[in-house]
């Protein structure tokens, strides 16, 4: 009983050890490939173009950001969504915005940023394969990264470190 309780202490003190490794190299690959292909990056820099304009004014680690390669943003990005990502998770959400629909889903919701229109215009069929993928454990998962307030702010602060020289 002390052997395994033992175990257990050691096991459980290693956890924070465990954590600062992250995510394995694939589900971080695969969840680069999903930002690239919805041109995270891109969007997230256009944000701060309009933000920029709307306040006149910037500072040396904002033009850092802005002239920085969306391969760098995301990669920063991806280290944070990857966390939360199991590597079948991160495949399926890059396999899906890399399909047809996918990138028909990117496109129209990118359009929709510079121009508001009512709905996404998608065949039934492509609609079916939205909502399905919506519903599936890695859709969910998707729609709850891009989301969420707190996973923002910490790639945000993650972003603001990096390019804070």
């Amino acid at each position: 009983m002390k052997r395994v309780f033992l175990c257990f202490l050691l096991v459980l003190g290693s956890l924070p050890v465990l954590a600062q490794y992250g995510p394995d190299r694939q589900t971080l690959q695969e969840t680069e490939r999903w930002l690239r292909v919805v041109h995270f990056a891109e969007a997230f820099q256009g944000g701060i173009r309009r933000g920029v304009a709307t306040a006149g004014k910037s500072n040396p680690a904002v033009e850092r950001i802005l002239a920085a390669p969306p391969e760098r943003i995301e990669a920063l990005v991806a280290s944070v969504f990857a966390r939360n990502l199991s590597e079948a998770e991160a495949r399926d959400i890059a396999n899906f915005y890399d399909s047809a629909v996918g990138r028909s889903v990117t496109a129209q919701q990118s359009a929709q940023i510079q121009n508001p229109s009512p709905a996404l215009q998608l065949s039934p069929v492509d609609r079916i394969r939205v909502v399905q993928f919506s519903h599936s454990v890695a859709g969910t998962k998707a729609g709850k990264l891009m989301t969420s307030e707190a996973v923002r702010d910490e790639y945000v602060k993650l972003i603001q470190q990096a390019f804070r020289q």
